[in-house]
């Protein structure tokens, strides 16, 4: 630290003449009118001081076009001209104004209209942008070195979002990989380390910015994969060829984005974020199946539907894929057929760690996840990976997607997925293990399609597979198939298990998710009227009755839709039994990879429906698993973009009581207590601050923003972390008992699984820039920590949050008022506004078919 302060000392004692005041490193300005009525005219809800002017620079100049969003320029501009002269408030100034007067703006503007100044143009606002996130050495030394921030302010685009990977220390930048890694850089970029300004020229020199892209998306890595991205085992000139051959991989899959033009936007799919997700173990090799061979076989004519037949392996390169070799193959080739071969190798990752890379049936099953990408999903989450079980489920998928007529294969494919639909939502519950789905799957692919009456098969798989293997819960109803197979999908235990008894608001209540959720079920059943199971059985087993598949493929269908819609006294059974509006686009004009996407909703002439797969189904219906208190209420217009609120909703959709543990509450609940003591005794000294910023996971402009807050508006500290990094700050201790991730939040639109995931330490910024997507909202775990917290607090067990969580997510979705399309800390503030009065509300909610049932009824499972 020492050594740090004297180099900045010397380097401003080298600016100016001896004895004049030296320039500051990072000063703060006032605005020249009331942050508020800026805000007011932007539409900015939250005026945070640190990052105000961040925030309005990203609603000035987030589209695309040059000039940026010229209606916003326009009320900013009649908002400074028509304000009385009231003075605002001061906001951060990275560099000291008279660099500012001097070499940026190039003329004389009195301290409270520079901000001003330098909104008024993309330019000097785009470089605001970038040096706000710069540390004081690195703005030290840049402060002096005018061609350069001249040179910078002609680059600001890139500047803008690149900025904070650059650093400077004792005169030298600071590469990703350290002093180990400064030839290889040098020879990248074409510049000495030692020489920070011609290194940074030529940084920011290309006129799109990707090799800044590159270096940003290099720097922002964690080590581990640092190392894989570099190929850091390779010796010197191999190491250079490869990232070189990375770099192009860069150039050539961005030419349709140029981050000069559009910093703020992102390829939907893009290099920089694949080996942010990509798995690697500490040394920085990947985890999963290697070998070049093998992943040349599994992406070879991958878009069809036919899985390939196991062929020899022996014969596979074993040559380990690298950065270069494996991203070539992901970006570029068209982004569909990239996105599907980057979601098989996560696949493979997760489901096939450690696995035998010659097995050919590895290869059938990779495959299969090209071809039938909801089968393999839904597999997946029932714990279902074994290269066998998978290969023979994909033969029969493409088996029943090559009926020759639309009406038997669709049958075909609605028995199939149903079955499998149904098994999945079993397992989630706990009423089957994965070895016992293994079992049931390998089972169902066996039958038979090929020949007449495939629904009398199907029906005896059911009856004597499937039903056999569950207990039977009550066997004096009028249709105790029917209620066995519910009280599986909903998790009930056997009628001795016995149940947590809690008090709450002077009650005894039975905690008892499960049987909460077999009384939606059996409602839910009733409103979509139709064949019970029993019945459809017997009628599809009379062969010679026209019409008993059909009945057996409804009552599959509407069983399978009744654990994903919702309430039953919710909008999507007003208008009848939505399942049977189901429109699995089986009829070949869509396509034989349509039926086996995961399901989308939408309108047609025929009204609202699901189109696509069965499987997957919580995918399309997430947003019913959303609840609020008053439905009568007109809620706010929503102002986070639909993909990031489909992908919040999903998260609760993919909620499991079973899951959460009391143990993982409780640890959460002490990480967010420790975090916020951590905060609350923060000090503003470089080391601390830096400390704290990684350990909480923040961008270098959060921690630049929360270093000065806790200078100039400490009273405001609190505000600066969302809970996830509350928790993270706090150094949760997480164990092979104490799993988080049942907490966490959806995370298929990242990496393709149908699960859920605590976001880790790392900046949710480096996953904006893609509205489309729905990947800001992967980082959505805020509301399960909040409800954790308490949760712990009242003494209330982990299970009943799954629906308080159903109920403060729509809140937060409602009142979350983002400045930009990407500003994810809006949805963050929602989150962290939740009242522990409305959490309250939300549990009290329970005891009216939730989690919390009267302890004085019986326990019987007949509703």
């Amino acid at each position: 630290m020492r050594a740090r302060a004297l180099v900045v000392i010397v380097l401003l004692l080298s600016y100016g003449a001896v004895g004049a005041r030296q320039p500051a490193v990072r000063m703060s300005v006032p605005l020249p009118v009331p942050a508020e009525q800026i805000a007011s005219a932007l539409d900015i809800v939250s005026v945070d001081r640190s990052r105000f002017v961040l925030d309005v620079v990203r609603t000035l100049f987030t589209v695309g076009s040059e000039g940026g969003d010229v209606r916003q320029r326009e009320n900013l501009r009649a908002a400074l001209l028509g304000a009385p002269a009231i003075a605002g408030a001061t906001v951060p100034l990275p560099l000291d104004p008279s660099i500012w007067r001097e070499t940026l703006l190039q003329r004389q503007v009195p301290d409270n209209q520079i901000i001003a100044a330098v909104l008024s143009d993309r330019s000097t606002a785009l470089l605001y942008h970038g040096l706000a996130s710069l540390d004081d050495e690195t703005l030290a030394w840049l402060g002096p070195e005018r061609d350069t921030l001249r040179h910078l302010l002609r680059h600001a685009g890139a500047f803008a979002v690149f900025g904070p990977s650059v650093r400077v220390r004792a005169g030298r930048v600071v590469v990703p990989g350290g002093t180990e890694a400064e030839p290889l850089w040098q020879a990248i970029v074409g510049a000495e380390p030692a020489r920070p300004a011609a290194f940074v020229r030529r940084l920011f020199g290309d006129e799109p910015g990707h090799l800044a892209w590159f270096y940003d998306a290099l720097a922002n890595l964690d080590e581990p994969r640092r190392r894989f991205a570099t190929s850091a085992s390779l010796p010197g000139p191999a190491r250079i060829e490869r990232v070189r051959a990375l770099l192009d991989v860069f150039e050539s899959s961005g030419h349709e984005w140029q981050p000069e033009k559009q910093p703020f936007s992102r390829r939907p799919f893009d290099p920089a974020l694949t080996l942010a997700v990509v798995r690697v173990q500490a040394d920085g090799t990947l985890v999963g199946p290697i070998q070049r061979g093998l992943w040349e076989r599994v992406f070879a004519d991958n878009a069809g539907t036919r899985a390939p037949s196991g062929r020899d392996s022996s014969d596979l390169d074993p040559t380990p894929v690298d950065a270069a070799w494996l991203l070539t193959r992901f970006h570029r080739v068209p982004i569909d057929v990239g996105r599907r071969r980057f979601e098989a190798f996560q696949f493979a990752q997760r489901a096939f760690p450690q696995v035998d890379a010659t097995d050919p049936l590895l290869i059938t099953a990779l495959r299969a996840h090209g071809s039938f990408p909801a089968l393999v999903a839904t597999l997946e989450r029932a714990g279902v990976t074994a290269p066998g079980t998978i290969s023979a489920a994909a033969a029969r998928a493409h088996g029943v997607s090559d009926v020759g007529d639309d009406q038997p294969r669709t049958l075909a494919l609605t028995f199939f997925q149903a079955a499998i639909g149904i098994v999945d939502r079993i397992v989630r519950s706990g009423g089957l293990s994965s070895a016992d789905a293994d079992g049931l799957i390998t089972r169902l692919a066996a039958v038979d399609h090929s020949a007449r009456s495939y629904g009398a098969r199907i029906a005896t798989w059911i009856q004597k597979d499937l039903l056999a293997t569950l207990p039977v819960m009550n066997d004096e109803s009028l249709d105790a198939l029917e209620d066995t197979l519910l009280a599986a999908m909903a998790g009930v235990r056997a009628p001795e298990t016995r149940d947590r008894v809690v008090e709450w608001e002077g009650r005894r209540y039975r905690v008892n998710a499960a049987r909460g959720e077999e009384l939606r079920l059996h409602r839910v059943r009733e409103r979509q009227g139709g064949a019970r199971l029993q019945a459809a059985l017997q009628s599809a087993q009379q062969t010679k009755k026209p019409g008993g598949e059909r009945v057996l493929a409804d009552a599959l269908t509407s069983i399978l839709y009744a654990a994903y819609l919702g309430a039953p006294d919710g909008p999507a059974l007003a208008a009848g039994n939505v399942a049977l509006r189901h429109d699995l686009g089986a009829g070949g004009t869509l396509g034989p990879r349509y039926p086996w996407r995961l399901p989308t909703e939408g309108h047609s002439g025929k009204g609202w429906r699901v189109s696509g797969s069965l499987l997957g189904l919580d995918t399309a219906l997430a947003r019913l698993s959303l609840r609020r208190l008053d439905s009568m209420v007109m809620p706010p217009e929503p102002r986070m973009v639909s993909s990031e609120r489909q992908t919040a909703a999903l998260t609760v959709a993919l909620q499991n009581p079973l899951a959460l543990s009391d143990a993982a509450r409780d640890e959460i609940a002490a990480a967010v207590a420790r975090g916020r003591a951590r905060l609350e005794a923060l000090q503003a000294s470089e080391a601390d601050v830096d400390e704290a910023a990684r350990d909480a996971g923040l961008s270098a402009w959060r921690r630049e923003g929360l270093r000065w807050t806790l200078t100039n508006d400490s009273a405001n500290r609190s505000t600066q972390l969302s809970a996830v990094e509350l928790m993270w700050l706090g150094r949760p201790r997480p164990s092979s008992q104490i799993a988080f991730d049942a907490w966490g939040a959806a995370t298929l639109p990242l990496t393709g699984c149908l699960c859920l995931v605590m976001p880790g330490v790392q900046p949710w910024e480096i996953l904006s820039g893609r509205p489309s997507q729905g990947i800001l909202a992967t980082r959505g775990a805020d509301v399960s920590i909040i409800v954790a917290d308490a949760l712990a607090a009242l003494g209330l067990p982990a299970q009943v949050a799954p629906g308080v969580i159903a109920f403060a997510m729509q809140e937060v979705l409602d009142q979350s008022r983002p400045a930009y399309f990407d500003d994810w800390s809006g949805f963050s503030r929602a989150a962290s506004a939740l009242s522990r009065d409305r959490l309250i509300d939300y549990i009290a909610a329970q005891t009216a078919g939730g989690a919390l049932l009267p302890a004085t009824t019986s326990p019987g499972r007949q509703p």
